[in-house]
């Protein structure tokens, strides 16, 4: 058996030259959608019903359109204000620019997210232990 030797090819440029380059647009709409839907569940809500119907991304992009409605909330960092309405998300930055996602382009967003196991963090699994905790103990 003749065995075959691998060869190692050097670079003479820095790794920062070849770093892979960071979409911030994209970035600042998976930090969005890890923030969940703005009800209570709504990550939940919305993994289950990824993992259980396999939707079309025109299917989810409804389903979210539908979770998400009308609103908005104020941003954190470089985030003014995010709105969600029938046409999608809209991200303001403290610099002015507008950042407009359309339901289709969330939907794939997110279920990327969903299939990187990248949506449901342990925070968001402690948080629901803990309020079903504090229904179990007050509630009752």
């Amino acid at each position: 058996m003749k065995q075959t030797q691998a060869f190692i090819q050097l670079s003479f440029f820095s790794i920062e030259e070849t770093a892979p380059v960071v979409d911030e647009r994209a970035e600042y709409l998976k930090a969005e959608l890890k923030r969940g839907t703005g009800f209570e569940d709504g990550k939940f809500r919305m993994l289950k019903y990824y993992n259980e119907n396999e939707p079309s991304v025109k299917e989810f992009a409804e389903k979210l359109k539908k979770e998400y409605g009308i609103g908005g909330h104020s941003g954190n960092g470089d985030v003014r204000f995010a709105d969600h309405d029938a046409k999608g998300i809209a991200i303001e930055l403290k610099s002015g620019e507008e950042l407009k996602y359309s339901w289709n382009e969330i939907a794939k967003v997110l279920a990327e997210l969903i299939e990187n196991d990248e949506y449901i963090v342990q925070k968001d699994i402690d948080e629901r232990i803990r309020h079903a905790k504090y229904i179990i103990k007050y509630c009752d």
